[in-house]
């Protein structure tokens, strides 16, 4: 094995730690089917990698000048890995770019025949379209990667929308995507918690409002959401929207299917309906 791919492999820990963590792990201790699919792939893609700087033909239509820091591995390898990741290809896609380092990241190279495009119609792409086809896309393979034990994504929105870039032919966008589960605001960097304790009954008042005007005059900072274990009876829907975000809609239907009656309704509430 060479080094380069050494430090791939240590990128990719993070992506496997979530498979094995999500994954039913048999009664005997042996690999499941899932881990021993992302071994052999893991595998193949080690055989077939490439160390920048290398210039790799991609089919018959360009060359790829790969600088070095960067590993190439093409298809039907990355293919491979890929579909032992939960991520869904076709034959338009060509191969993957891994970096050399520690980083979590990867690139896939695809070429797809749709003939000569006019620099106005590339200019004038509907990013609503394109966001539209991302996330039904998106949907359609989360079926696939819950199966392999690996978390349901939900594409967000635009990290930058579609730029085209006449100069250099080139269309540029970047999406947001999560992780799907029932926890809101996931994507957060920083949680703070305001708590206030003390022993006498006479400062309760002055402790009430420090902790309070400090929340106030934190949450300008704040993105608006919360964690659900942090409200308190006093605070309305609008909080536990802020605790949930746009998972609240599917979480209040599914409440309804398996508690229409609320049984469970100690913490903050998500109240059934349809």
């Amino acid at each position: 094995m060479s080094r380069p791919f050494a430090r791939l492999t240590a990128g990719f820990l993070f992506v496997c730690a979530v498979v094995a963590a999500n994954a039913a792990a048999p009664a005997s201790g042996t690999p499941s089917a899932a881990e021993a699919e992302q071994k052999a792939a893991f595998a193949a893609a080690r055989a077939a990698q490439q160390a920048g700087p290398a210039d790799v033909a991609v089919r018959d239509q360009a060359h790829l000048k790969l600088p070095g820091g960067y590993i190439w591995v093409p298809t039907p390898a990355a293919s491979q890995l890929m579909r032992s990741m939960g991520n869904r290809v076709d034959d338009s896609f060509l191969g993957a770019i891994f970096p050399a380092n520690d980083g979590d990241w990867f690139a896939t190279v695809r070429f797809v025949k749709e003939g000569y495009i006019k620099d106005d119609d590339a200019r004038d792409w509907n990013a609503d379209d394109l966001l539209k086809n991302l996330r039904e896309g998106t949907e359609a393979a989360n079926e696939e990667r819950v199966k392999r034990g690996i978390p349901a994504m939900d594409v967000v929105g635009w990290a930058q929308k579609p730029n085209y870039d006449a100069a250099t032919h080139r269309l540029v966008w970047s999406a947001l995507t999560r992780d799907k589960n029932a926890t809101g605001n996931r994507d957060a960097r920083w949680v703070i918690n305001i708590a206030a304790a003390w022993d006498n009954p006479a400062d309760d008042a002055m402790n009430v409002e420090w902790a309070r005007s400090t929340w106030a005059d934190m949450r300008r900072f704040s993105t608006g959401g919360t964690y659900v274990n942090f409200l308190n009876a006093e605070e309305g829907d609008d909080r536990t929207k802020a605790a949930y975000g746009a998972n609240l809609d599917r979480l209040a239907a599914i409440k309804a299917a398996w508690d229409p009656d609320n049984v469970f309704r100690t913490n903050k509430n998500i109240a059934p309906r349809a």
